[in-house]
C-alpha cells in the first residue's frame, strides 16, 4: 500500500491510496475459498464446487465485494497513518 497526500488550496487535501494487484488477488482467492464451503450449485455436493466455477458465475460480485472491503481497510489505515 502506498499513500500520497496532496494539499490543495485552503483546507482541501487529496489522499491517494495505491494498493498492489497482488494483495487484491490474494484477498480474492481467500474469499473464493470461503465461498467454496457455502455455495451449493446443482450437480455438486455441498462444499465441493470448484473455485473456477464459482469465479465464472459470481466473479464480478465477489470482485466488487473484495474491492469494497480493501478500500475500507486501506482508506482508514491511510487516514490514521497521515494523521500522525
Amino acid at each position: 500500500m502506498k499513500v500520497d497526500l496532496q494539499t490543495k488550496k485552503g483546507l482541501k487535501a487529496v489522499l491517494n491510496v495505491f494498493v498492489d494487484k497482488k494483495s487484491i488477488q490474494e484477498k480474492m482467492e481467500q474469499r473464493l475459498e470461503e465461498l467454496k464451503n457455502e455455495v451449493s450449485l446443482k450437480g455438486f455436493r455441498p462444499g465441493k464446487v470448484p473455485s473456477d466455477l464459482i469465479k465464472k458465475q459470481f466473479g464480478k460480485a465477489i470482485y466488487g465485494e473484495v474491492l469494497d472491503k480493501v478500500l475500507k481497510e486501506t482508506s482508514s489505515k491511510a487516514i490514521l497513518e497521515k494523521k500522525n
